[in-house]
């Protein structure tokens, strides 16, 4: 019996081209087990379909997301539509019936042990991407979190999400953790903000994402650079920082309205007063409040995940390197 397997289909929605091929072979191999049965699969959902339960039409919608090649479920449907077409009454005895979920059983399982050997694979060579920026990726979280833009209680709640293995993501919120407890000032130079950068982008190209905006990206990058180099007016200084803290208003309203809601040492009416030191225009300020507010008031604020954060914490690098 065919079926749609949630564990395949989250590794086969997030996993690049090396765990990719790992997956159709996977695929592949469901097709193979599942073959000797293919005439009563065939039967058994023809059968469903002359009860009206599922139509053809779900059928064919519910098999694109069914374990195997995309050839063999379209050969499955074909035979489905070819018993219909029969107009005879289509029978499974219980010995058949009982044969195709034994079967089912064993492809479920064989499913389950590979697919968790494909994102453990895709786990490691992450990691492998991501070792040499380590310390630095540390640093960033464990300032954000003395300059007070977020908490170790949301970081650990966001490194859920992270990318990688437990086990070094686990590494990095340990050496964040020590960063912080130690109580000294942490700088990250700009060099080594743009090897964290590059870093990201390797693993963004791993995962096959915006492969084909990359060469774009890095000469917007460099021309952005060429721009930054010019001598600017404090007014055109302020329209640039502006620009950046409206791009991440939304992230930042999130991450202190989040910070207000679960712990005691800092309230709205604090951060309203604190607000008067930041840089920044009062328009933006005066949105950025409000915004918080709103999400304190709906409750259950969503974490910032480790993308969010990476873009915000950019945010702030960027703005700083305006004011040097």
């Amino acid at each position: 019996m065919k079926t749609a397997l949630a564990l395949l289909l989250a590794v086969s929605l997030i996993a690049p081209v090396a765990a990719q091929n790992a997956i159709m072979d996977i695929h592949k191999k469901a097709d193979e087990m599942s073959a000797p049965l293919h005439d009563i699969e065939a039967r058994y959902w023809a059968q469903r379909v002359q009860s009206g339960d599922p139509t053809i039409e779900q059928l064919e919608e519910s098999s694109k997301h069914w374990v195997g090649t995309k050839e063999a479920n379209k050969k499955l449907i074909d035979s489905v539509k070819k018993y219909l077409k029969s107009g005879k009454k289509i029978t499974v005895t219980k010995e058949e019936y009982n044969r195709m979920r034994e079967n089912n059983s064993k492809v479920g399982d064989f499913i389950k042990k590979n697919s968790k050997t494909a994102k453990e694979q895709r786990d490691q060579q992450i990691d492998e991407l991501e070792a040499p920026v380590r310390d630095i990726r540390a640093r960033i979280f464990a300032k954000q979190v003395q300059d007070r833009l977020t908490t170790m209680k949301q970081l650990e709640e966001s490194s859920k999400n992270w990318l990688g293995s437990d086990k070094a993501n686990k590494d990095t919120l340990d050496l964040i953790k020590k960063y912080v407890k130690a109580g000294k000032p942490i700088k990250v130079t700009a060099e080594e903000m743009a090897k964290f950068n590059e870093s990201n982008s390797k693993v963004r190209d791993f995962l096959n994402i915006g492969k084909k905006d990359s060469a774009n990206k890095h000469e917007k990058s460099a021309n952005n650079k060429k721009e930054d180099t010019k001598e600017l007016t404090f007014a055109e200084k302020m329209d640039k920082i502006n620009k950046i803290q409206m791009s991440v208003i939304d992230l930042e309203a999130r991450s202190w309205a989040k910070r207000i809601a679960d712990g005691n040492d800092i309230t709205l009416e604090q951060l309203s007063e604190k607000s008067k030191g930041w840089i920044g225009k009062k328009e933006y300020k005066e949105k950025l409040l409000k915004k918080i507010g709103k999400y304190i008031e709906k409750g259950k604020i969503k974490p910032l995940t480790d993308k969010e954060t990476d873009k915000l914490n950019q945010a702030t690098l960027d703005i700083r390197e305006i004011l040097k």
